[in-house]
């Protein structure tokens, strides 16, 4: 029969295990900068430190569906006037906001895209989505991380509801906040980029798969299906999430930000789905 550890026994064990720590962390370094790395997308090495950072190739990179497309700055919808000159994706966005925005703003200022939801992209964000392939989050928020050309204070996932995520074991969008954010702080002096939090936005109702229902009532299916558990007053908040097609989920969850008092909302997605 086992007996419960004494607690000082308890105590002692979580203080050696403390010490331990940074040899842990020194480890794991070494090893991940002895071990070779490969493309996240075609799975060849990856030989410079500049692709190891990515996490994928220049030539992946350079060619990836509609990386240089000119968008609508608004909701990251292609627009006609042909691809961007090269290097202006990481520049303020140069276009005006597409005839669907000017009509009927949404609640939200800009949308950043990494590229169209094709292929390979698509079959990346599947792997991390329902192959739970969670080490392509870093790629992606990496990546994303250089897009970003405003300030902000805080970087919010998309949240799932309880019974999604227990099914599901993690939030894919939470893995690619993070993973942007640690990317970002890395490239900046302290205090110049905001923080990550997976507790702001919660999603009470369980509704079935917005990738399962018509684009015409998505918004409709959506309707107060977010709220907000902190006060956002005056902050510049992103919202962050694997794939915006319609629009529809991450404009409630902008709403929600809007009405807990933010000052700003953004989007930021690894694909953008084309219309058809």
């Amino acid at each position: 029969m086992d007996y419960p550890q004494p607690w000082h026994s308890l105590a002692r064990a979580r203080i050696v295990s403390r010490a331990f720590d940074p040899l842990r962390r020194r480890g794991a370094s070494l090893a991940h900068g002895l071990l070779p790395r490969c493309c996240a997308l075609c799975s060849l090495p990856l030989d410079s430190p500049a692709e190891r950072r990515l996490g994928w190739c220049h030539h992946c990179a350079a060619s990836l569906p509609g990386a240089d497309a000119a968008r609508c700055p608004i909701c990251a919808e292609r627009v006609t006037n042909g691809p961007l000159p090269p290097g202006a994706a990481l520049a303020p966005a140069p276009e005006p906001p597409c005839r669907a925005c000017r009509n009927s703003p949404p609640p939200f200022e800009r949308t950043v895209a990494l590229a169209d939801y094709a292929p390979p992209l698509d079959r990346m964000i599947l792997a991390l989505k329902f192959g739970h392939a969670v080490a392509l989050a870093g790629p992606l928020g990496t990546a994303l991380a250089a897009r970003i050309d405003f300030p902000l204070d805080l970087v919010l996932p998309v949240p799932l509801s309880a019974p999604r995520l227990a099914e599901r074991g993690f939030n894919q969008a939470w893995l690619i906040a993070r993973a942007l954010v640690a990317a970002r702080r890395d490239a900046v002096p302290p205090g110049k980029w905001p923080t990550a939090d997976a507790r702001v936005l919660s999603r009470p109702r369980h509704d079935p798969p917005q990738s399962l229902q018509p684009l015409r009532t998505r918004a409709a299916n959506l309707r107060d299906a977010f709220s907000c558990q902190r006060n956002l007053a005056g902050l510049r908040v992103a919202i962050v999430d694997d794939v915006m097609t319609s629009g529809a989920t991450l404009a409630a969850a902008a709403a929600a930000a809007r009405s807990a008092g933010a000052a700003f909302v953004a989007n930021i997605v690894a694909a953008r789905t084309p219309r058809a």
